[in-house]
């Protein structure tokens, strides 16, 4: 016959063993595995957003650059703070947007001509940016900034789609907005800020990044 004090260690080695094939156990006490719900943040450029978040497709893209031919897209917007810990008055400067569009080899020739004629008035293409943690923002047009400046920039679910230039990207600047009146500042159609634009020459694609100010 079982003693009381030998069932109670039964038990629990059941315990311990069903505990390793039960998902969510063991992995930390209140823990589970995150979620495409789950907010994440970016280990890079710190920006928060969701997974599920994620578009493929260019109707949101059609949207912001609507006189763009667009052939295909991803785009994904997010927080610069932690999503439970904003405050119940949204910041119009936390919210942040960015895509990449697939326009087609021709029209990227074109984005890096209008650079290279923008360059000769604005002063882009002297001194290269380079290194991760380096900020394109306000750059002129026809500035060159290598993999590693563009990636610091760009969310890590959109990287692979970026792909890399290894002569490095060329910036756009004001050659790429919506609203051509704006002569300030390059934005997209729904009003945000592009804070930095750029193509790989004889690529096909557009980067983007936008945000609230």
């Amino acid at each position: 016959m079982r003693t009381r004090t030998g069932r109670a260690v039964a038990a629990m080695a059941g315990l311990l063993m069903l505990s390793g094939c039960l998902p969510g156990i063991g992995i930390g006490q209140g823990q589970r595995p995150a979620g495409p719900d789950d907010p994440v943040r970016d280990p890079v450029n710190e920006r928060w957003y969701t997974p599920s978040d994620l578009i493929d497709g260019t109707e949101k893209i059609r949207e912001q650059f609507p006189d763009l031919e667009v052939e295909s897209g991803m785009s994904l917007a997010g927080t610069f703070t932690e999503p439970d810990e904003r405050e119940l008055i949204p910041a119009q400067d936390d919210y942040w947007r960015q895509s990449v569009m697939v326009v087609g080899e021709e029209a990227v020739a074109e984005l890096v001509a209008a650079s290279r004629v923008a360059a000769v008035s604005d002063g882009g293409g002297v001194d290269p940016l380079t290194g991760e943690g380096t900020s394109p923002m306000n750059s002129p047009a026809g500035t060159r900034a290598d993999d590693e400046v563009i990636r610091g920039v760009i969310v890590q679910p959109l990287e692979d789609e970026a792909g890399q230039c290894p002569d490095g990207w060329i910036l756009l600047g004001m050659t790429l907005t919506a609203d051509p009146t704006d002569t300030i500042r390059p934005v997209t159609a729904d009003g945000l800020v592009i804070t930095m634009a750029a193509v790989c020459e004889g690529g096909d694609r557009i980067v983007v990044d936008a945000r609230d100010f």
